[in-house]
């Protein structure tokens, strides 16, 4: 199966600071072409976070052209190809906000996720970000080439392979009964998320109908599992801190068309609590914010309320739009 590894560097937290785009073409484990463009963004302010993370300079973009500028060369390497990021929803969110600014055409192409699926094979990894992840897996970078966060995705990927004692991506995706996510064309139906398709199948296993190890791993932590289709008919819902891929309004009315209600307290007759953090009870209550710290009272208290994240909202919301 051929697929394309897309990694993006922002120089702060606005879409329209993109200032680097990273593409790496591959053939199940075996890389075919690595691509690179530095950017200039319109407004280019970094980041302290941004530029420790990333070691980028304002003197890197002096010469930089600007992304519309580049992005008729780019296209051709996005459109009706297969993209595998890492945390996508907020990737290709993020790429699809910038080519609104600039008015620039999307590409029509599938989406993969790195990040739900390293949390289906690693659940006891203390976070699947890049770095929790590669400090899991204990990846030293031979070279400061492979020392990027394109190129640890390509170790990622066949670490996952591994695991799977699969030797194609297609069989990967086969083996965790992943669905691909889609970017339709410009006008067309909203975007689809990569979501699970069923419980995990192992190739050493029977395959049974039964939840997996992560699955109850999550559901100990008072988190429903993002690869169950979470009924939110008449719930009573309510969200705290940000999403990524939406702003709240928009999630409101998401809930209020899946048959939940929301609110904006966390009382006696909330069902469950919307949230980005992960595994809260984990945390110190005063890292928490006070719905979150309610919503845990509660909870300790015998109340039944679940602590969902937005990937679940989302996989509910592409399943709604597709019966």
């Amino acid at each position: 199966m051929y697929y394309t590894i897309l990694h993006l560097k922002f120089a702060n937290e606005s879409p329209e600071s993109l200032c680097a785009i990273e593409l790496i073409e591959m053939h199940n484990k075996h890389i075919l072409e690595q691509k690179s463009w530095l950017i200039s963004p319109d407004t280019l302010s970094i980041s302290p976070i941004c530029q420790s993370r990333y070691g980028i300079q304002l003197s890197d973009f002096i010469d930089a052209p600007s992304l519309t500028e580049v992005w008729d060369d780019i296209l051709p390497y996005l459109q009706n190809k297969v993209l595998f990021s890492h945390k996508s929803i907020w990737i290709i969110s993020m790429l699809l906000k910038v080519l609104n600014y600039y008015q620039l055409d999307y590409p029509k192409c599938q989406i993969g996720c790195t990040l739900i699926m390293s949390k289906r094979i690693y659940p006891l990894c203390t976070g699947h970000s890049l770095d929790k992840l590669k400090e899991y897996l204990g990846y030293s970078p031979s070279s400061k080439q492979s020392a990027s966060d394109a190129m640890f995705i390509v170790a990622l990927i066949r670490a996952l392979m591994q695991s799977q004692n699969v030797f194609t991506m297609y069989d990967l995706l086969e083996s965790l009964q992943l669905q691909l996510g889609e970017i339709p064309t410009n006008g067309s139906l909203p975007i689809i998320w990569p979501t699970f398709n069923g419980s995990l199948k192992s190739h050493s296993k029977a395959t049974t109908e039964s939840p997996s190890d992560s699955d109850l791993i999550a559901s100990s932590n008072g988190l429903i599992p993002t690869t169950l289709h979470y009924d939110f008919t008449d719930k009573v819902i309510c969200l705290t801190g940000a999403l990524e891929s939406m702003v709240r309004v928009d999630a409101v009315k998401r809930l209020h068309a899946l048959g939940a209600t929301y609110t904006s307290s966390v009382n006696c007759k909330t069902n469950a609590i919307l949230t980005n953090v992960k595994n809260p009870e984990l945390l110190p209550l005063d890292t928490l914010s006070s719905k979150l710290r309610r919503a845990l009272l509660l909870k300790a208290q015998g109340q039944a309320i679940d602590i969902i994240d937005e990937e679940t909202l989302l996989n509910a919301w592409s399943h709604f739009n597709h019966k």
